[in-house]
């Protein structure tokens, strides 16, 4: 995988492959991540959070998109944090996520 963390991509083909039919307000914890390349979030069909309170630095570009029930506003929040401490090397994309859900 080079340099790019598809820890978001992984954790939903697991998820099919094992074929659980009816996963709601799944999240993805990952509580010690300080850093990583470029971050994919897409198409996750239940995701409803991200874990990722020590994410600081991403050396790469940060895309969230297509996932129906994860709130925009955690999206946009993780983007913003990033910017704020200077941690986002290249371009964002947050799109198509959950834009009536309130954040917490």
């Amino acid at each position: 995988m080079g340099d790019t963390f598809h820890w978001f991509e992984q954790w939903r083909c697991r998820c099919r492959e094992r074929k659980v039919p009816s996963w709601k307000n799944a999240s993805v914890s990952l509580p010690a991540l300080a850093s990583s390349g470029s971050v994919y979030v897409t198409n996750n069909l239940a995701l409803a959070g991200l874990g990722v309170a020590s994410l600081t630095a991403v050396n790469g570009n940060l895309f969230i998109t297509d996932n129906v029930t994860l709130p925009q506003c955690l999206a946009l929040a993780l983007k913003d944090r990033l910017i704020a401490a200077t941690g986002l090397s290249g371009s964002w994309t947050i799109t198509g996520n959950d834009v009536a859900a309130l954040c917490p």
